[in-house]
């Protein structure tokens, strides 16, 4: 015996509109019951139904999955973190050499001693520091 629950709810319905005897809540309660066992049958198309060893089997796969791309982004979120630090660190020695070559050059030009020494050791900052962005570093 296969009763269309749908049917008989806008059945239930249409009666009630037409100024009949309203739907008392037992009816419409059991109206429901039925539209709800007729959706979450197993055989229905319309919502596929697992099982517990199913959804189970399905959390136990997902899982890990799940973790251990948390666990990789989090690594990688880490890891360029770090690197965009560093090349940072990088950027504000350079800016510190350029002016250090700035202050230094008019008095190397007058033949101060130190000032030279100074070009020297910016210069071979400068050069080591490019090599080290150059690198990806």
């Amino acid at each position: 015996m296969n009763v269309d629950p749908m049917s008989e709810f806008q059945s239930n319905q249409a009666s009630s509109s037409e100024g009949k005897a309203t739907i008392s809540g037992f009816k419409l309660l059991a109206s429901f019951s039925r539209l709800y066992q007729h959706l979450t049958q197993r055989n229905s198309e319309r919502l596929p139904t697992w099982s517990l060893a199913r959804i189970k089997r399905f959390l136990l796969i997902l899982f890990p999955i799940v973790f251990l791309s948390f666990v990789l982004f989090s690594w990688l979120n880490a890891r360029y973190t770090s690197m965009s630090v560093s090349r940072t660190q990088v950027a504000s020695d350079l800016l510190m050499h350029s002016q250090r070559l700035g202050k230094a050059a008019p008095n190397a030009i007058q033949g101060n001693q130190t000032a030279f020494l100074q070009l020297a050791q910016s210069r071979n900052a400068i050069t080591q520091e490019i090599n080290v962005l150059g690198a990806g570093g």
